[in-house]
């Protein structure tokens, strides 16, 4: 997630956040640009198989995205920012001809009251058919 603020004298201020964190404004600040992604979905593992009857795990579909710009004057003085975690791969299988562990969906990022969501859709567990792909 990132944001640039446009200060007054011509110079903008940009700052990214990689964890959950506190935006202070400065009190310069004239215009926001928010640029904001959910946390993508985790992919499947794979089937443990006997020979020739292994399969992959489908990928994790991508989060939502925003890109958005508001007069400072939208925002206090501080806001919370919440990065959304990835979700989480499935669980490699140890057991011959089990069919793989679906992923989990990714969290939801925020700015103040402004959300978006992470990814809905897993991949799926690798069987001895087709996995599901759901890469968006």
């Amino acid at each position: 997630m990132s944001t640039n603020n446009a200060i007054n004298n011509g110079g903008v201020v940009m700052t990214v956040y990689t964890s959950n964190n506190t935006w202070t404004k400065n009190p310069r600040t004239k215009v926001v640009n928010i640029q904001m992604w959910g946390g993508g979905a985790g992919g499947g593992s794979g089937r443990k198989g006997t020979a020739g009857s292994s399969g992959g795990g489908g990928g994790g579909g991508g989060s939502d995205f925003l890109c958005a710009t508001f007069p400072a004057s939208f925002f206090g003085s501080t806001v919370g920012v919440v990065v959304g975690s990835g979700g989480g791969g499935g669980n490699a299988q140890t057991t011959n001809a089990t069919n793989g562990i679906s992923g989990s969906v990714g969290g939801n990022s925020s700015f103040g009251n402004l959300t978006v969501e992470g990814a809905p859709s897993p991949g799926t567990g690798g069987t001895t058919t087709n996995s599901t792909n759901n890469s968006t």
